[in-house]
């Protein structure tokens, strides 16, 4: 009978420490587990951190290229709208003598500055707004403008010549040639240098002055 109960207590201290081995090997393999986990996660944290601060500098690098990119671009282009301004200057001028009516050497300069313009802005306008591309849209336009009312005051007074030269009195269309040169001035140095103000803001604006 004692045989049999020391045979059952053994079995018993042996289930026992079965399950304590058993619940220790669990534990352990748990912990091993779970340590390994954390530091895969903190691997990958990592490796998530080191890829962000790359695409960030990159990003940063990217924008700095761009940034430099068009100040150099405006740059270009303010350059081409103030020799523009300066042709207009030059054309609409009232100090010019009687040769003024043969002088298209003016007006053509215009016109070329108008067109080198035009050619530059085809080239960038990438770098710009719609509604900074519609200002130059505006310059260009009102130049265009101005030029063609220019060569309208020489065809004038080139035909008051011809009447006056031939003894007989111009027409009175004729006569407000002056007031048209005048005009043409002033939009120079009024409406194409307020368009070329707007113009120059934006530009500060995208340069961050």
């Amino acid at each position: 009978m004692n045989n049999l109960i020391y045979f059952f207590s053994g079995i018993t201290a042996l289930t026992t420490a079965a399950i304590w081995l058993g619940k220790l090997i669990i534990n352990k393999t748990f912990d091993l587990g779970l340590e390994k986990y954390k530091s895969t996660l903190q691997k990958d944290i990592e490796e998530h951190k080191t890829e962000l601060a790359r695409q960030s500098l990159e990003h940063e690098v990217k924008f700095s290229k761009l940034h430099a990119d068009r100040a150099e671009k405006i740059k270009v282009l303010y350059t081409k709208v103030i020799e523009l301004e300066r042709t207009l200057v030059f054309a609409t001028t009232i100090a010019q003598g009687p040769e003024f009516i043969k002088d298209t050497k003016r007006d053509l300069d215009c016109m070329q500055a108008i067109q080198e313009l035009i050619a530059q802005l085809e080239l960038d306008k990438i770098y710009f707004t719609r509604e900074t591309i519609a200002k130059f849209e505006e310059i260009i336009k009102e130049a265009w403008s101005v030029i063609f009312q220019m060569r309208r005051v020489r065809s004038t007074a080139d035909s008051m010549n011809y009447y006056i030269s031939a003894g007989m009195k111009p027409p009175e269309n004729y006569l407000n040639h002056g007031d048209l040169w005048d005009k043409a001035f002033q939009r120079t140095q009024n409406e194409f240098r307020q368009l070329k103000e707007s113009l120059a803001d934006d530009f500060r604006k995208l340069i961050g002055l």
